[in-house]
């Protein structure tokens, strides 16, 4: 009797631990099975060379997702970007800005996308653990340096991983080959 109450108890304590972490787990974003463009969006899109699954790739799974303030967008952004999430998706090395209303997810399947731009080109470098240092150097002396010099943001992202961005392709490569070259 007393093994059966045991077994029982060890069972109930079972299943409570299971669904504390089946409750914890990180439920992903529900997919978005359609994409309402405003005619802004429709706009910029052609303008901007982007195509309808690029925006729902980023829509479906965003890298980043910033909410946005009236006062981000100056001039250019007015009312129409007002209350809205920008997510960001790196597509092709560069990265795609796709505003929806707030809030985020949306409690519906389709998405209304109220504007689209392509940001700067991005890519990463790993260099040997052991190399960081003299990546950075001493203050951040050599990091700066390939900035300055390649006009690219430089970032160590950890791991051996630095993240490079910039509005040019060509001071991406040339961050990217002054990264390497520092590592040695």
């Amino acid at each position: 009797m007393t093994t059966l109450i045991v077994v029982v108890v060890l069972l109930f304590a079972g299943i409570l631990t299971w669904l504390l972490v089946r409750s914890r787990r990180r439920r992903p974003a529900r997919a978005a099975r359609a994409l309402s463009l405003t005619p802004h969006a429709q706009q910029r899109m052609a303008e901007r060379h982007v195509a309808a699954s690029q925006i729902l790739s980023v829509v479906v799974q965003p890298d980043r997702v910033v909410p946005t303030e009236y006062a981000d967008f100056g001039a250019w952004g007015g009312p129409a970007l007002k209350d809205s999430v920008r997510l960001e998706g790196e597509i092709d090395g560069r990265v795609l800005k796709v505003w929806v209303p707030t809030p985020w997810p949306p409690p519906v399947r389709t998405v209304v996308v109220k504007s689209v731009a392509w940001s700067e080109f991005v890519d990463t470098v790993r260099v040997p653990q052991r190399s960081v240092g003299r990546v950075i150097g001493r203050s951040g002396v050599t990091i700066t340096a390939i900035e300055r010099n390649s006009g690219a943001n430089v970032s160590h992202v950890g791991g051996g991983v630095f993240r490079i961005t910039a509005e040019d392709a060509r001071a991406v490569g040339a961050a990217k080959r002054a990264v390497q070259a520092a590592a040695r």
